[in-house]
């Protein structure tokens, strides 16, 4: 029983209310110093969304000529010496087809990393013509809006896109905090539940904020704190693999462990077309999406996969064949080969960014990205009205 003596409160409330003193004090600090990077991130977030509306994968969209005449003519303006590196097939119908290759190498100069050091060839699937792609978009050039609302999402515009990311991770941990310590704090009692999840606008400007940063923050929790834990997790993926024991197809995204296979003397290599043969063996109804072509010859083919109906975004089937064996070395599938906490990681992605689960989930994502500008307008007023209320109560 909770023990109760003359002239004091009951233990446990005490303690209840101590304990909720203590996290008010620091859910207030921290959100005042982090106000403006915390609002920052929300509308940067909700911006980039819409660029990227859900749209179901249409099969229509998949290439009738078979993959080997697109790559070929593809080769036929690409630079001599270049490498063929990787296949992307259209996205919609009617859309080109991508090919990518390295470019050759200046004498001894080692090989540009990245997208800056491929040339990209958009090839029409039906007409079989083709034409060079412009560059990624470099240092030195102009920032398109998008990029520029990437790179404040991604590292705040910070230098080092490590640094950047490991900021926006300790930030993404803090606003998880302010979510949990907020649910704490507003848990009402009993009869009150029902009126903590209103507000109305009166004459009290600290009671209309307290009740809309409490109402709005309650309604929109379970949405704020899911995207808060995924932008933490992708930030710091390896960390959190680590210490949840992620399984090894997961945790490779992140750290691919060396795959080799043996080149057989005097056998080709399968080609892009009898590879993807192969691979649709292990994914039934899957529609080719990007091939990564071996870039020595003692390394796989790896060869991605969606399905009819996915959503943009859902986590694709990945095969990694053995081109001189014809064999298939491993089946990394989300949908059919992946332990339950091993899903949920896969899904970390699309639970932040908002896409793969219909215009339901983007909309409630989108709407997310504000709410840290509608916390931090209410909880600094909050603040501001209450040291205005004690100075006048002070100088009475």
């Amino acid at each position: 029983m909770t023990e109760i003596t003359s002239g004091t409160q009951p233990r446990s409330l005490s303690t209840s209310i101590s304990i909720k003193k203590v996290l008010s004090t620091i859910h207030l600090w921290i959100g005042v110093t982090f106000s403006i990077p915390f609002v920052l991130l929300g509308l940067s977030g909700s911006v980039q969304m819409i660029h990227h509306l859900p749209e179901r994968f249409d099969p229509a969209s998949a290439p009738e000529r078979p993959i080997n005449q697109i790559i070929a003519v593809a080769r036929i303006i690409a630079p001599e010496g270049a490498r063929l590196v990787g296949y992307d097939a259209p996205g919609t119908p009617g859309a080109n087809a991508v090919v990518r290759f390295a470019a050759p190498r200046d004498g001894d100069a080692p090989a540009r990393p990245g997208p800056a050091g491929q040339i990209r060839v958009n090839v029409n699937p039906t007409r079989l013509s083709a034409e060079r792609a412009e560059a990624p978009s470099g240092p030195g050039q102009a920032m398109s809006f998008d990029r520029l609302m990437h790179d404040l999402h991604g590292r705040l515009l910070l230098p080092g896109s490590l640094y950047g990311r490991q900021v926006v991770g300790w930030l993404g941990v803090f606003m998880t905090f302010l979510g949990i310590s907020g649910m704490v704090m507003w848990w009402p009692h009993g009869a009150q539940l029902r009126q903590a999840l209103m507000f109305s606008f009166g004459k009290n400007s600290l009671k209309t904020n307290r009740d809309m940063h409490g109402a709005v923050g309650i309604w929109g929790w379970a949405v704020f704190v899911i995207v808060c834990v995924s932008g933490v997790y992708l930030c710091f993926p390896i960390a959190i693999n680590s210490m949840v024991d992620a399984g090894p197809a997961i945790r490779e995204q992140r750290q691919p462990r060396p795959i080799t296979v043996a080149p057989v003397e005097g056998q080709a290599p399968l080609s892009a077309d009898a590879a993807v043969d192969l691979a649709l063996d292990v994914v039934p109804g899957g529609i080719v999406r990007t091939i990564a072509f071996p870039p020595q010859p003692d390394q796989p083919y790896r060869i991605q996969f969606s399905r009819a109906g996915d959503y943009n975004g859902v986590p694709q089937a990945l095969v990694i064949l053995d081109q001189w064996k014809q064999s298939v070395i491993d089946l990394r599938d989300p949908q059919s080969n992946y332990a339950t906490r091993d899903k949920w990681l896969a899904w970390q992605r699309q639970f932040h960014a908002g896409n793969g689960l219909g215009w339901w989930w983007w909309t409630l994502v989108f709407i997310s990205g504000f709410l840290p500008l509608i916390f931090v307008i209410t909880g600094i007023s909050m603040w501001l009205l209450k040291r205005r209320n004690r100075a006048r109560v002070q100088a009475q």
